[in-house]
């Protein structure tokens, strides 16, 4: 597993995590052509701490709630971001670093669930979108 590093700057920091999701959607096919940036958003807030996090988490809500390919593409973002962080905690040689680690990967596991949570209830009386996320998330 390569270690995703600030060292080189923000963006590279974040383009790496780009990088990293574009390899993990083709290693699980299926999901078609990326619509969203979710993931460089993400990553660009993490070197702010995790209220930066938890903001960009309530901004894509408010503004992609109801475009369903976008929010789904979203919570498989968050999926994908806390299950790194977890391989970065379990790889981590320093107790700081490990710390920083495992709290990112608690907080995009929630985010996740509560995400999962959001979207199947906003869009409940859908079924197409239900289908969709079922299908996408699956």
């Amino acid at each position: 597993m390569t270690t995703i590093n600030i060292d080189n700057g923000i963006f590279a920091y974040a383009n790496a995590w780009e990088k990293q999701f574009e390899c993990f959607l083709d290693f699980i096919g299926g999901h078609g052509e990326r619509k969203t940036t979710f993931v460089k958003d993400l990553s660009l807030a993490e070197p702010f701490g995790t209220d930066a996090v938890k903001d960009t988490d309530r901004r894509v809500f408010e503004e992609w709630m109801d475009n369903v390919p976008h929010i789904a593409e979203y919570i498989l973002s968050l999926s994908f971001k806390a299950n790194m962080w977890s391989v970065h905690a379990e790889e981590a040689t320093d107790e700081r670093m490990k710390d920083r680690c495992d709290e990112f990967a608690q907080l995009y596991t929630e985010l996740f669930f509560s995400a999962q949570d959001k979207a199947y209830k906003h869009h409940e009386d859908n079924d197409e979108a239900v289908s969709y996320l079922f299908q996408y998330l699956d």
